[in-house]
């Protein structure tokens, strides 16, 4: 199947992952979008983070990486909120 990028479709951006998920571990911010994922989207305001206890400010490099992590667990995000 040929795909048309960037993709603004879930499920063709599913289909995209599932075809390529044996080859290619990364893609490009610009191929997809879309939230891809079953998760919701990580709020832009950190006070409407309810599925994880997130301390804020983030102080340190270290604590941006494990508060990254965890949020990938319950979110979908390309980047973090600088708010």
């Amino acid at each position: 199947k040929k795909f048309s990028f960037p993709i603004n479709d879930v499920i063709l951006a599913k289909e995209f992952i599932a075809a390529i998920q044996n080859k290619y571990q990364l893609l490009p911010k610009t191929y997809i979008l879309v939230n891809p994922t079953d998760k919701p989207e990580l709020p832009q305001n950190a006070d409407k983070v309810k599925l994880v206890n997130l301390t804020t400010p983030v102080t340190s490099p270290r604590v941006l990486v494990e508060t990254a992590h965890l949020l990938k667990e319950h979110y979908f995000f390309k980047q973090i909120p600088a708010n």
